[in-house]
């Protein structure tokens, strides 16, 4: 069955609140992340969408786009990180996991490593195989920002 759409103006929308924004560095596009279980990357000039199903269980609680704009990275509530093609929206590598739920996701300017924020941990992952890198970094409350 499909899903239902929303839209505003002739737009597609979230159905679900939105988590977290942010911008691309190449070309006039944002990235949204939402409660309703996707992520869309957006062309902020035409307000036109793409919608990619996250296939995380549940909420997508933050998305970034790499700087070359090539990969997208996003956190669920079901305590996974996953890392997509930008154009295309198909999975790339393996699934990342922490202990507690993902709050916040970053790339490195060179695109060489990512990082993830949780409950109680931060962790550094090397770009390309989606491996740990050092040790986890943890904290004594929550990463979010």
């Amino acid at each position: 069955m499909a899903e239902p759409l929303n839209t505003l103006n002739g737009f597609l929308t979230h159905t679900g609140d939105v988590l977290s924004v942010s911008f691309g560095a190449e070309g006039p596009s944002a990235l949204t992340a939402s409660d309703d279980g996707s992520f869309r990357l957006w062309n902020v000039a035409t307000g036109r969408s793409l919608r990619f199903p996250a296939e995380h269980k549940g909420t997508v609680r933050a998305a970034v786009i790499s700087f070359d704009g090539q990969t997208i990275l996003t956190a669920g509530r079901d305590k996974t990180a996953r890392r997509w093609q930008a154009t295309t929206g198909s999975s790339l590598g393996p699934t990342l996991r922490h202990p507690g739920e993902i709050y916040v996701v970053a790339c490195s300017p060179d695109g060489r490593f990512m990082a993830t924020g949780g409950a109680d941990e931060a962790r550094i992952w090397d770009a390309r195989s989606g491996q740990p890198v050092g040790q986890t970094l943890k904290h004594e409350g929550a990463v979010i920002a």
